[in-house]
C-alpha cells in the first residue's frame, strides 16, 4: 500500500509552488515596464552599476536636486522645469531607487556622496576649470546626512555650494 504524503509537506509544496510563480511574475512585470518605459535622461556607469540621471536647461551653476531618502527623481518633478528655465538642473535617482541599479556598497551617507560625485563626474558635469564646474546641491528629506561627506568629496577645483531646504 502506498504512503501518503502529509498533509503538512503538500501545503509547504504549494508554498513554495507559488512564491516561485510570483517572484517570476514580478520578474516578467519589471522586464516588461523597463522596456516599455525606458527613463528620460542618462543611465551613468559608477564603477560596474548604473544610476539614472536627468538633466535639462542650460546656464551655470548646475543645480543638483537630491530626492533623499526612499524617494526618485520624480520627488523634483514640478520644481525641475521650473529652475531649468534660468540655469542648468539635474536629479538622480540615488542606487537602488527609481531607474538606478542596486549598489555593491553599504548605504550609508558616505558611499552615497561618493556615488553622486560620481555620478556628476561620470557625466561631465563636473569639469575642472570649466563653465559647467560650479554645482549647487540642493538636499530635502532627511537627505542632507550626506552634505558634510560630499564636501570632503569634492576636490579643491570645484566650485559648489550646499543648501537643505
Amino acid at each position: 500500500m502506498p504512503q501518503s504524503v502529509p498533509a503538512h509537506a503538500c501545503n509547504f509544496r504549494f508554498f513554495v509552488f507559488l512564491s516561485c510563480t510570483g517572484a517570476l511574475y514580478q520578474w516578467v512585470a519589471d522586464y516588461r515596464d523597463r522596456s516599455m518605459n525606458p527613463p528620460p535622461g542618462l543611465l551613468v556607469n559608477v564603477d560596474g552599476f548604473t544610476m539614472h540621471l536627468y538633466c535639462v536647461g542650460q546656464g551655470s551653476p548646475t543645480v543638483v536636486l537630491d530626492s533623499g531618502i526612499g524617494d526618485s527623481w520624480l520627488s523634483w518633478r514640478k520644481v525641475q522645469p521650473e529652475v531649468a528655465q534660468f540655469t542648468r538642473v539635474c536629479s538622480y535617482d540615488r542606487a537602488g531607487m527609481g531607474w538606478s541599479d542596486k549598489s555593491p556598497n553599504p548605504r550609508t551617507s558616505k558611499f552615497i556622496a561618493i556615488e553622486l560625485h560620481t555620478v556628476l563626474k561620470n557625466a561631465s558635469i563636473l569639469l575642472p576649470f570649466g563653465p559647467c564646474s560650479a554645482v549647487l546641491i540642493v538636499d530635502c528629506n532627511r537627505g542632507a546626512n550626506i552634505l558634510p561627506n560630499i564636501r570632503l568629496g569634492m576636490n579643491a577645483w570645484h566650485k559648489f555650494g550646499l543648501r537643505e531646504c
